[in-house]
């Protein structure tokens, strides 16, 4: 494929785009209630209960914390799906890696979030250090859903943080390894 000027390939992703919208606008129908199988779902706002549904439909562990955050399990990790926002519409994918290290190991892990940081898309990988000196890992992947999402939509942006994040954590597991299973 031979190389394209930023101009014309933004100009065909700008005329792409407007048709794809101009094809998908719902009509009044929709808007007062009237659904039809062959239109394409409306976008509705985020909330609590959708992402909820969302973890229930693909039967994985789910809570909600005292907060009303909603948490869930996969591969004895935690993860949070938090909303933020004036009206809650941005959804943050949140996972900490499910081991711990040492203030030792700090630039390490800081060398280790910065590659992965650019060279990766998902999640964004950063790290913590708390006051007694333990470093905690994490990975996210934030979406604003300003004006609504889809079943699909949500979906594939929950989907997207746990499986981007649980890579960085396996690859993580891999750049330091954990002594005590090698000890078994």
């Amino acid at each position: 494929m031979g190389s394209i000027d930023w101009r014309t390939l933004r100009s065909r992703i700008t005329h792409s785009a407007r048709r794809e919208i101009t094809r998908r606008l719902p009509n009044e129908s929709h808007r007062a209630g009237v659904t039809d199988p062959t239109q394409p779902e409306i976008p509705t706002p985020l909330s609590r209960d959708r992402i909820v549904e969302w973890l229930t439909q693909q039967n994985m562990p789910h809570f909600i914390d005292s907060d009303g955050d909603v948490g869930a399990i996969q591969d004895s990790r935690i993860f949070y799906m938090l909303t933020f926002g004036q009206s809650n519409e941005v959804l943050q994918v949140r996972g900490r890696w499910n081991r711990q290290a040492t203030i030792e190991r700090a630039e390490q892990i800081r060398v280790f979030c910065n590659d992965w940081n650019t060279t990766k898309i998902w999640p964004k990988a950063y790290y913590r250090v708390r006051d007694d000196g333990i470093v905690q890992v994490y990975g996210e992947v934030t979406h604003d859903f300003e004006h609504g999402a889809t079943a699909a939509q949500l979906g594939t942006t929950i989907a997207c943080g746990l499986h981007t994040t649980a890579q960085l954590f396996d690859e993580l597991d891999r750049y330091i390894p954990d002594t005590a299973m090698a000890r078994r």
